[in-house]
């Protein structure tokens, strides 16, 4: 009895998986997770194109934050400026394809069955989109996050510079 308490206990329980710590990449991170796991992305620059496919936490340490004036508006710029140390400095960037010519979103959330993940506190740029086609037609979407049979939760994610946007074959950002 006290055999099945203890690895009921132990399923129960969801890891934090730490990069570069633990894993050097975030992938890695990614795979090694478990539904339910949080990956927990230290500051700096990722070059990467991510494959999500379960229900877990993807964050930076923005998500220990205070994060009620994550940005200001600057009446100099007319802009909003990013204000928040770990959004502004973990940076996932699809600039460097390390999936190949089809797949370039900076995050493909593809899950078999409707997965529910949370990205959190990320600066996300750089990706071109993945290939779709529609009859005859191919087209690159989603360079920025690219989400199918999922229902992701995104919160405080500074999404720029994603997409070529001037050739009709790329969509969204």
């Amino acid at each position: 009895m006290r055999l099945i308490l203890l690895i009921l206990m132990s399923v129960s329980y969801a890891d934090v998986i730490h990069v570069p710590a633990d894993y050097s990449t975030i992938q890695e991170g990614i795979d090694a997770s478990i539904e339910g796991d949080t990956v927990l992305v230290d500051q700096g620059i990722y070059y990467e194109n991510l494959i999500l496919d379960k229900s877990i936490t993807l964050t930076s340490n923005a998500i220990y934050d205070d994060l009620t004036e994550w940005y200001e508006y600057s009446t100099t710029f007319s802009q909003y400026e990013l204000t928040n140390d770990n959004i502004a400095n973990t940076v996932i960037s699809g600039s460097e394809s390390t999936n190949g010519e089809i797949f370039q979103s900076v995050i493909l959330i593809n899950g078999a069955d409707c997965i529910e993940p949370l990205i959190f506190g990320f600066t996300i740029k750089g990706g071109s989109g993945t290939q779709t086609e529609e009859g005859e037609a191919i087209y690159f979407r989603g360079g920025g996050i690219l989400s199918n049979n999922a229902l992701p939760e995104m919160h405080y994610n500074y999404i720029l510079d994603n997409a070529n946007i001037e050739d009709d074959l790329y969509a969204g950002g």
